[in-house]
């Protein structure tokens, strides 16, 4: 199997575009198309385990449940939702409400500015019923071509330029949208008597391959039997690359795909991380030089040209238009024509770092927020710097340099303007991802004198976070260990243990958990391996019971600790059993969405 870093997997993915193009980057037919799940809609709309759970609580409540459940989770996600609503259009009433008005995700927005740009590629499948591409589409003004039903797959052209999407599953506008393990089933196998979704992606699998991302890969469905029978016929033309949210997501897919030389797999470069989908998107916009949306770089124009697009001028002899769209159209353009004047005079700087965040180039934004003359900024426009290098800083999947590169151009907005309108939790957030990219960098000095700092740039305030405390306590003692000062780490450990052990908020129980497995690390270097163990058996004692998932998955990584712990000290059966507990644990509690830090308000 190949393993590649998100960014070797973008580039060999544009040099492969680049290959087969005749003439320029946007001509020639694309050898690839999108596959996205559930994993590009997080957290706008519930995840499969989610939707189990909410089901299996349903259907126990009102003693609806019949049978026993699967043990295989598509099954076991079958049975429940068959349970709780027996009939399809109870399930299309179920998804329409937990879809229907809900905001577009970051990565469903991301996704449609390469589907509408073209470079990549323009075709998505898709096993979601929601259609928040379709509506990001639309919102940047490209219509596309939606497939939601066998029935309609004669629209699809697949040589064609403009955006199609193909709903495999159905969609929750529609009664025959497929849910249960037998429609999965029924849809794989196609229509007998004309062409169904199973021929369609047959078809378009003899002409590309497919790019991957946030999802997982039932085997039951049409684009896993699609895939493996296309796999099954021989050597593909091009590699298909498959993004993986976590490593765990990889080790559940089945072998034969993990295996196969034709598929490249693409996974967070850490141990414990995540890799979600609006990062992969932004990588992919970066290495294609995407420009931003019309709608973005010319709001006023961009809807006086769709409305002129909609509503054509009229001949001079027809009769008048009854809702003056003429006048609306004039009253845009003239308003865009001022607005670009203001531009022109004061915000063209603004401006090209909003552009830089927009296509996904996040180390050319921090470069050109330094450029921007701070003193003459009003305090609106510092608040609009401040928010789109805040919209940069929150993204992940960039080396520490460029890390560094957006924390020092946000913290020098607010050290040369003091009085700048910035929010203390994101403050917060810059100064701990500034001194853990130090840390990153090899440079443990740097990241201590940081983590000291940070205390004096809050101010008052930082009483007021004590996450953002523990945070920074967690980087002081990590850094005191990379620079060989364990006994001093080992007392900042402590220190945390006796103010934080007892904390009653989630991420803050999480991040204490954490610390204690660091703790037991360097107790173990120490030779103290004892004091280490015991110190694991606290914090699994103040986990046991806990119903969030986050916390059953820190369980998780605390029970492995202590399994190694114990191997090492002969205790071999106690250290099996902690490993097959965090193993159920990890199956019960999978991560539920990006990991993008948020701003430390609390």
């Amino acid at each position: 199997m190949t393993i590649l870093s998100l960014r070797t997997a973008a580039v060999r993915i544009r040099e492969t575009r680049r290959a087969v193009t005749k003439r320029g980057r946007a001509s020639g037919p694309s050898p690839y198309f999108f596959v996205c799940g559930a994993g590009i809609s997080v957290p706008s709309v519930p995840l499969a385990w989610q939707i189990q759970d909410e089901c299996r609580e349903r259907a126990t409540s009102l003693g609806l449940a019949t049978g026993s459940a699967p043990s295989d989770a598509a099954g076991a996600y079958s049975y429940w939702l068959e349970q709780a609503f027996p009939d399809p259009e109870q399930r299309r009433a179920y998804f329409r409400k937990a879809i229907d008005g809900k905001p577009l995700t970051d990565a469903n927005l991301r996704l449609a500015h390469l589907l509408a740009d073209g470079a990549l590629s323009s075709f998505l499948v898709t096993p979601n019923f929601d259609d928040f591409v379709a509506r990001a589409l639309h919102l940047f003004g490209e219509p596309c071509v939606i497939c939601d039903h066998p029935a309609t797959t004669a629209r699809i052209d697949l040589d064609a330029p403009e955006p199609q999407v193909v709903h495999v599953h159905g969609s929750y506008w529609f009664y025959d949208l497929v849910n249960t393990d037998a429609e999965i089933r029924a849809r794989a196998i196609g229509l007998r008597d004309g062409p169904g979704m199973g021929e369609l992606l047959s078809d378009l699998l003899r002409a590309r391959v497919p790019l991957v991302v946030g999802y997982s890969g039932w085997e039951s469905d049409v684009i896993m039997t699609s895939l493996k029978s296309r796999l099954l016929q021989g050597p593909l033309r091009h590699q298909i690359y498959w993004f993986c949210y976590s490593q765990s997501s990889f080790d559940a897919l089945p072998i034969w795909l993990r295996e196969h030389p034709n598929v490249c797999f693409v996974l967070p470069e850490a141990p414990d991380t995540a890799l979600p989908a609006d990062r992969v998107f932004d990588e992919l916009l970066r290495v294609f030089e995407v420009e931003a949306p019309p709608i973005t770089r010319d709001p006023l124009s961009f809807y006086a040209e769709q409305l002129r697009t909609l509503v054509p001028e009229r001949a001079p002899d027809a009769p008048p238009d009854p809702y003056f769209f003429e006048d609306v159209i004039r009253r845009l353009q003239r308003a865009a024509r001022l607005l670009g004047d203001d531009a022109r005079k004061i915000e063209p700087a603004l401006e090209q770092v909003r552009d830089a965040v927009r296509r996904g180039r996040y180390a050319q934004a921090a470069k050109r927020a330094n450029a921007v003359p701070l003193k003459s900024l009003r305090k609106e426009q510092l608040r609009d710097l401040l928010d789109a290098l805040w919209a940069a800083v929150t993204r992940g999947g960039r080396t520490p340099k460029e890390e560094l590169e957006l924390h020092e151009a946000f913290l020098r907005i607010v050290d040369e303007r003091p009085r700048a309108p910035v929010e203390k939790g994101r403050l917060a957030g810059v100064l701990i991802a500034r001194a853990a990219a130090l840390l990153a960098s090899g440079h443990p000095q740097l990241a201590l004198d940081a983590a000291l700092d940070a205390p004096r740039r809050l101010g008052d305030a930082a009483a007021k976070m004590p996450r953002a405390q523990h945070r920074l306590g967690r980087l002081r003692a990590r850094a005191l260990v990379e620079l060989g000062r364990r006994d001093e780490a080992l007392e900042v450990y402590d220190s945390l243990e006796t103010r934080f052990a007892r904390a009653v908020e989630v991420r803050l129980r999480a991040s204490a958990a954490g610390a204690a497995r660091e703790r037991a690390e360097l107790l173990v270097a120490l030779g103290r391996e004892p004091e280490a163990e015991a110190g694991l058996d606290r914090v699994v004692a103040r986990l046991e019971g806990s119903v969030e998932s986050r916390l059953q998955r820190e369980l998780a990584a605390v029970l492995d600790a202590r399994a190694t712990l114990r191997e090492s000290r002969g205790k071999p059966h106690e250290a099996q059993a902690d490993r097959e507990r965090a193993a159920k644990l990890r199956e019960a509690a999978p991560p539920n969405g990006s990991l993008r830090p948020p701003a430390l308000d609390t």
